[in-house]
C-alpha cells in the first residue's frame, strides 16, 4: 500500500514477465515515482484491487495475459488509470490497436531512460487533465439538476478546475490574472 509520506509521488505499476526488465525499470523510476511490480497481467489485476496506481507500464507480449488484454480490463474497471504499453516486437497494427483501446502511449524496447520518463510524465499530465475535466463536467451536470441552482460561469468553472487540481493560491492568482489580498 502507498504510505502517507509518498502520497505526493505518482504511483506506477510495472508489469513484465522478465525480471531483469522489472528490476531495471523499478531501479530508475523509484527515484521519481512510487513503484510496484507485477510479473503477469493477472497479478497486476490483483494488485489493482488493493492499491491505487496513477499509471501502469506494461509489456505487451506476456504468456498469461497480453498487455492488450490487460489494457482492456484496466480501462473497463479503472478508466482513470493511464496505461503505457511497451514491446520489443513493434508492429504498427499493435500500436494502433493499443492507442485505439485507450493506451496513453506506446514504447519500443529497449527504452532509453529519458524517453521513459518523458512518456510517463506526459501520460500522467494528460490523464490528470482529462480526469479533472471529466469531474468538472460531472460536477456541472449535478449542479444543473438541482432546482433553483444556476449553471457556473466559464470563469467559475476555471476556478473550480484550478482548486480541484490542487493548484496553489499564488499560481491560481497568476493564471487567472488577479491579485491576492
Amino acid at each position: 500500500e502507498i504510505k502517507e509520506t509518498l502520497i505526493e509521488k505518482s504511483a506506477v505499476l510495472i508489469v513484465d514477465e522478465e525480471q531483469s526488465i522489472r528490476v531495471s525499470l523499478e531501479g530508475f523510476l523509484k527515484k521519481k515515482y512510487y513503484v510496484q511490480t507485477a510479473e503477469s497481467g493477472s497479478i497486476a489485476l490483483e494488485k489493482l484491487q488493493n492499491n491505487h496506481y496513477d499509471l501502469i507500464l506494461s509489456d505487451i507480449k506476456m504468456d498469461d495475459m497480453t498487455g492488450i488484454v490487460l489494457l482492456k480490463k484496466v480501462k473497463e474497471n479503472f478508466p482513470e488509470i493511464a496505461v503505457l504499453l511497451m514491446t520489443g516486437y513493434s508492429s504498427l497494427n499493435t500500436a494502433i490497436e493499443a492507442l485505439r483501446l485507450g493506451a496513453s502511449d506506446y514504447l519500443i524496447k529497449p527504452c532509453v531512460k529519458k524517453i521513459v520518463f518523458e512518456s510517463i510524465d506526459r501520460c500522467l499530465k494528460n490523464n490528470s487533465q482529462k480526469n479533472t475535466e471529466e469531474l468538472t463536467q460531472k460536477f456541472q451536470e449535478k449542479l444543473n439538476t438541482l432546482p433553483g441552482v444556476k449553471s457556473l460561469t466559464k470563469r467559475e468553472l476555471e476556478v473550480f478546475n484550478h482548486l480541484f487540481s490542487g493548484m496553489s493560491d499564488k499560481d491560481m492568482a497568476e493564471k487567472l490574472a488577479v491579485s491576492l489580498p
